[in-house]
């Protein structure tokens, strides 16, 4: 896994280098920058919005390249694995994150998405046990996750221009 890892970031890496994709880095900024603020401040994120980023993902796969389609599924699992949770968990995940990582797949490629859940997902549960260590909140508390995806991301930029 760590090979293929490795394997991925070189390829994203000669991406930048080429300036392909700086649509969709400009792209995944602005959603999660926007999404961030929405999710802090309303506890949800607003659906036209997700709409709009997500047609311009499908634009971006159809006339930026050519793409068979096994590598657009793979794109879009991270954001439909996400989904399926939230149906499955009646609410529980927020199904506006399913659709932001979606489009970060549409965007970025899935397994860029695929990093940016997992670094997301740690910087979470960090958050989350600071937060019951110190007592502030309970296991109920709903936590915003957005903020968090945007953090991974801007790490995930760094880490790959270093």
């Amino acid at each position: 896994l760590v090979y293929i890892n490795n394997m991925l970031r070189v390829e994203d890496k000669a991406r930048v280098r080429k300036g392909e994709h700086m649509i969709g880095y400009v792209s995944a900024l602005a959603v999660l920058g926007i999404c961030s603020y929405e999710d802090i401040k309303n506890r949800s994120v607003h659906t036209g919005l997700l709409l709009l980023f997500t047609i311009e993902g499908i634009l971006l796969w159809v006339f930026a390249e050519k793409h068979p389609v096994v590598e657009i599924v793979q794109a879009i699992l991270p954001g439909l694995s996400v989904l399926l949770a939230a149906f499955i968990t009646k609410g529980s995940i927020g199904e506006g994150d399913g659709v932001i990582l979606l489009i970060i797949g549409l965007l970025l490629g899935g397994a860029f998405a695929l990093r940016i859940f997992m670094y997301a997902l740690f910087f979470c549960a960090c958050y989350a046990i600071f937060l019951l260590i110190i007592r502030k909140k309970n296991r109920k508390y709903e936590i915003a996750f957005v903020p968090f995806m945007l953090l991974a991301y801007i790490g995930e930029v760094a880490l790959q221009n270093l």
